[in-house]
This record gives C-alpha cells, structure tokens and sequence, in this order.
C-alpha cells in the first residue's frame, strides 16, 4: 500500500510521504489508499479517494512518545522477576520432598513395638528416613488398613514405590501411621493439607493419588485437626469424586495424551470394568466418611446411597482383591439400612400427615432387617469389633428416634411403645459400650473416624437417656443396666491407656493430643455427673411427653451432636458452667 508525506515547500497537511502508510481518511474508513498524481503541479497531492470524493487528504503524523525516566521498571522486567521469585519458591518446595533421607543409625530399643517415643522427633514427611517410611507403612498395613479398608496398599510395593507413583498418599499415609508421635502428626498434617489444597483449588489437578490422600487424611483427622476443618476437606474429596466420574458407572471420562476423550465403551472393551478396585475403594470410602459427617457434624449435602454403591461392593467382594474387602462391602450395605433409617424419621418419605405410619411401626420395621441383615453374615463377620459397633451403632440411631420427637409431634407413640423403644435404646448402648471396652489401646488409638464417631453418638445418646424424664421411665434402671459415670470412668481409663507410657504425669497435663484432652474432658464432666445425679423417683409427672433435665441447656452445646464431645470449642461451652447447680 502507498503512503504520503509533505513534500518541500508544500503544508504537512497536503504533501505525500513514502514513511505513512495511509492517509488520515483512509484509516478512518479501513480501505486502501492509493496514490494519484495530480495533472496541475500546482494543486497538491492527494490519493484517489480523496481526490475523487474532493476531500482533504492529511497524512498520519507520528506520536512522539514519552521518555522513560532512567530508573523506571519495565512491565518485561517485572514480569520477569515474578517469574523468577515463582521458580525460586517452587524449587524451595520440592527440594526436599521427592527423595529419602538416607536411614539414620537404629538402636534395638527403637525396634520394640511399645516405644512410643522416638529418639529424634519427626517434624515434617520431609526428614522420614527410608528404614521410617518403611516402618510407617508397614504400621499402616497391619494397624490402619484393618480400621479403614478403603485405601489399600498392594503387599508387594515398597514406600520407594509407593512414593514414586503416589507422593500424595504416601505423605498422607505417613502422617497417618505417625500417631505415636502427636506433635510430629500435626505438623505432618499441616503440611499435607497445604500441598493438597494448593494442587486442587491453584493447579486444578484431579487424580486418585490426590483423592486417596485426602480420604486417608479425612480418616484420622480427629487426632490431629480441629473438629470443625473436616467439612472443607471433605467437600473437596466429594468434589475430586465426581470430577473423575466415580459415581458414574456408564460414563468416566479420560483423555489421552493428545487430549482426545476416550469413552468408557472403550475402557469396558479393554478392561472389562469402568473403574478399577482402588477407585471402586476411595469411591465407597468417601461416601461412608460423607455418611458419618452427616450424622456427626451435621452435613446434610452428602452422597446418597446410589445403586452403583451396590455394584461396586458386589465387584469387590466377587473378585476378593484384598481380605478386607468383604468386610468393606458388608459396611457400606450397613450404612445404607442407617441412611434409609435417618431419611424416613426425618422426612417421612414425604408422606401426608394421614398417610405416615405410627413411629412404633417403623422402628419395628427397620429393626427386623437389622436383625435379617446381621444373621446374613457369617460368624466371624458377626464378631468383627468394627461390624459389631456399627451394628449396635445402628440400632442405636434407630431407637433414639424416640427421644428427638417433640411433645406436638404426630410420631409421639402411646406410652409403653415409648418405654419399649427408651429400654431398646438402652440395651444397644450396654452392648455397644461391652463391644468398645474389649479393645486394646493399640485398637484404640487406631479407630477411625468411622468408629470415633460411633462412639461420640453412642456417648451422646446414653447422656440423653440418662437424663431424659418421661412417664413411666425410670432413670434409675437405665443407672443399674448402664451407668453413666461407670461409663464415663472406663472411657478415661482407656484414652489414658493409649496415651504414651513413657510420658508422665506432668507432661499429661500439659499434653495437648487428641486422647489427653478426651480424658481431662471426660473428667469434669464425669465430676459434674457424680455431683449431679438424677431425681430417683419413678418419672416425672409434671412432663407429660418426655424432656431433658438442665444439663441439656448448658451454653450453646447441642445434645444431638455427638462429636461435641470432642470439640474444643463446645467442650469450653459445658466445663465453664459444670460449677452451676440447677
């Protein structure tokens, strides 16, 4: 394209020049302007359009641009020492953590397996040694996995291995088998959480080495995290679920290298099964985790209980990949009678008022398929200590239904269905207690969260039947089938059992692990309930549906949340005001 510029002895408004592009008309309407020498060597140059359309042609003067001052920053210069302050950070991560540290001598008295305490302290999975990876993971086999079959490492791969192809998870399940050493687990906690939320929420990464990592962390939380952070983390794995498809059995995305989506048609082609057994595994564990949350902490947004649950725990147990995988499915199937059992007391099903069958019915209903679901199992299923509180567990939830109705509502049964309910409920509590006190400090100081969580719903019910007046109910039966503060003093005497015995009594009551503050809680409160026993007569006339004594109104703590007795902060709400008298 020709251009213009003022020739000597003519107005820069009129002369053409070969260093414009265009003329300003020209630029204005985007066409091409093209030169046009005029006839008359008087008239000034102009292109063809301005010509034609006798328009003035003006070129395109240059904008003079500002000088930079000497010491400004270019935007380049900038830009390039963020990137350099990035890389120098990402190198100052991951430095340390992709490699062992090379073992450290090990005297024999390191070796016995009732040495709590290390001879140098753990602060990160940073400095784990090869010779204290390998003996996490092994204590992670033999003490965790029979806790919480849902993530399962193969026998014959080494931590070398396992640290290559899953970092995630082998930082997690680190941390996990570290619960000798409490402070050491926090830190370890600490800095797992981080790398997994910076890789989730700021990478966008989604990956079963990611999930399994968080369901192992989410697991044993309650010894190194605050009651309350759990929610986060847990919505963060209900959300890897469904961003890798595992809830789906017709359709799991995958893209290959180049990008393309590979159906799962062609996956079932190839493999014969849409999801592998691990991903089957972390999809059932988050959902007995998302099942426990809501019961415990109250979080009614978790999964349901889909068919594909049941496929899944037919394909586990059908291809017996691993021991525990029957007892995995046998779990899962029971939590799904619990979960049918909560929807129903506390929806209804949707039912009118008119069409809803009397709360005696329903208890009655699920109570025969609790009873023809535990006399499926063999015998030594049946005995299994995790199978045995779960069951009780759920008997629990489904004769405690009768204490969380109110006088007005419509589920209120006649009086001795009421009683017969109140006297199940009591005879599951016994027989989950019986069931808990059997264990050894080494199984206590490894129960899930599944587990933990059973045993802070089933403290929370015995309080309400301890303290519950109705007609016809006699506090001081439930006292002589299961006493409160015999109750409350052997659970002291367990957590006190799996704190570290080397520690003394001065460091206990300065500790500030998971077990040492379940004991000192459990302590006052056990105090306040020695001091303050219940009235001895035979009911209360003056409730004529059934009501809590005063104990229940204390702060702002709630009856009906179990996990507040592990909670620092509702704990803090009852010890303040135990010095009340009421």
């Amino acid at each position: 394209m020709d251009s213009f510029s003022p020739s000597p002895g003519t107005s820069p408004a009129t002369a053409p020049s070969n260093l414009m592009r265009a003329c300003q008309g020209c630029n204005g309407a985007k066409v091409k302007c093209t030169a046009r020498a005029d006839d008359d060597s008087n008239s000034p140059l102009r292109c063809a359009r301005c010509f034609r359309l006798k328009k003035e042609c003006l070129p395109i003067l240059p904008k003079t641009r500002k000088r930079r001052s000497p010491n400004a920053i270019t935007r380049t210069a900038n830009l390039e020492k963020k990137l350099e302050d990035l890389v120098s950070l990402l190198a100052a991560q991951q430095q340390p953590s992709s490699t062992f540290v090379s073992p450290a001598p090990v005297s024999g008295e390191d070796l016995h397996d009732n040495h709590y305490s290390r001879a140098s302290s753990i602060p990160s999975s940073q400095t784990v040694s090869a010779f204290e990876a390998v003996e996490l993971l092994t204590r992670y086999r033999t003490c965790l996995t029979p806790n919480f079959p849902f993530v399962i490492i193969a026998d014959d791969m080494s931590a070398q291995q396992l640290q290559q192809q899953k970092p995630y998870l082998f930082e997690s399940i680190l941390m996990a088998a570290s619960y000798r050493d409490p402070d050491c687990q926090a830190a370890m906690a600490k800095e797992i959480l981080r790398k997994l939320t910076t890789s989730i929420v700021l990478k966008a990464e989604s990956n079963l080495d990611i999930l399994q990592a968080l369901i192992v962390y989410i697991a044993w939380f309650h010894l190194h995290s605050h009651i309350r952070q759990v929610t986060s983390v847990l919505h963060l794995a209900m959300g890897l679920v469904s961003d890798l498809g595992l809830k789906n059995p017709q359709l799991k995305e995958k893209r290959d290298v180049i990008g393309y989506t590979i159906n799962s048609e062609t996956r079932i082609e190839q493999n014969g099964e849409v999801h592998s057994p691990d991903e089957k595994r972390a999809f059932l564990g988050c959902f007995m985790l998302a099942s426990m949350a809501s019961m415990c902490l109250k979080i009614s947004d978790g999964f349901r209980y889909l068919p594909y649950i049941d496929t899944c725990c037919d394909s586990l147990s059908s291809q017996a990949g691993h021991n525990s995988d029957y007892i995995l499915s046998v779990s899962v199937r029971l939590q799904g009678i619990i979960e049918r059992m909560q929807d129903t007391f506390s929806h209804g099903h949707g039912a009118s008022k008119d069409c809803r069958p009397p709360l005696y019915l329903q208890v009655n209903f699920y109570c025969k398929e609790l009873e023809l679901f535990k006399s499926s199992l063999p015998l030594h299923i049946q005995q299994d200590y995790h199978i045995a509180l779960q069951y009780h567990n759920a008997k629990l939830n489904l004769y405690e239904s009768v204490i969380q109705k109110t006088p007005n509502s419509d589920y209120t049964p006649a009086s001795l269905q009421q009683l017969d309910m109140l006297h199940g409920c009591v005879l599951a509590c016994k027989q989950f207690f019986d069931v808990c006190f059997m264990m050894t400090p080494e199984n206590f100081a490894t129960l899930a969260f599944l587990d933990f969580g059973r045993l802070g719903y089933a403290l929370a019910t015995l309080f309400k039947l301890s303290l519950f007046e109705a007609p016809g109910w006699d506090l001081a039966h439930v006292r002589k089938t299961i006493d409160l503060s015999v109750v409350l003093g052997r659970l002291i005497y367990q957590f006190e059992r799996t704190i570290n015995p080397a520690t003394t009594r001065q460091d206990i009551a300065q500790a500030n692990d998971a077990f040492t503050l379940g004991a000192r809680r459990l302590r006052r409160v056990k105090e306040w309930v020695d001091a303050n026993p219940p009235a001895t007569e035979h009911g209360a006339e003056k409730q004529s549906h059934g009501a809590f004594l005063p104990f229940s109104d204390f702060g702002n703590f709630d009856m009906n949340d179990p996990c507040h007795f592990f909670d620092e902060i509702s704990w803090q709400e009852i010890t303040g005001t135990l010095d009340i008298v009421p």
